[in-house]
């Protein structure tokens, strides 16, 4: 949540307690999580539960970025106010307020005041859209959390029966 009170101006030393404060959480959870996965499962079924645990964990760090990025672009768009402004034509507004990109390359083509403007209102809405992104990024934290708590099992699920037939493991290689 200390994201979410960043301005332009926040020092480096504010950013770095957020990032701190998340690789806390990242080195508490991380470790917690697949304990459990791993232990849910025998001892003979280890290798799936590793594969399955890293898989889920790269494909929800992967829509996790789809689904940020994407809210953060929008909160940009959103957030981009600036409609008219002295000395800026409108044609770099429309790139300014299309993305952080498309004002930096619009405010190059801009002198004095013109170009402080355009990017005072892009740091603005850059960090309306982050806000927006790390308040949704929160909130699924704290469902996921909560979702976590009531579905996950707790105890042991025990040992799976040993397997009798050491050649039925060769039905289980998949090339």
């Amino acid at each position: 949540m200390i994201g979410t009170t960043t301005t332009p101006h926040s020092s480096y030393l504010y950013l770095c307690a957020g990032f701190a404060l998340m690789a806390l959480a990242f080195s508490t959870f991380v470790p917690a999580s697949t304990e459990t996965v791993m232990t849910a499962m025998p001892a003979q079924k280890a290798g799936a539960a590793s594969a399955i645990n890293q898989m889920t964990r790269q494909l929800g760090q992967a829509l996790g970025v789809a689904l940020v990025g994407s809210v953060a672009a929008s909160g940009y768009r959103g957030g981009f106010t600036l409609e008219r402004a002295p000395g800026v034509p409108r044609s770099a507004l429309e790139a300014a307020g299309t993305s952080i990109t498309g004002a930096i390359r619009a405010a190059q083509g801009l002198g004095g005041p013109a170009r402080a403007v355009v990017l005072d209102a892009a740091h603005d809405a850059f960090i309306h859209g982050m806000r927006l992104a790390l308040g949704v990024t929160a909130t699924l934290a704290v469902l996921g959390a909560i979702y976590a708590a009531k579905a996950i099992p707790s105890g042991d699920v025990g040992e799976a029966p040993p397997i009798e037939d050491e050649l039925a493991l060769g039905g289980l290689i998949v090339d």
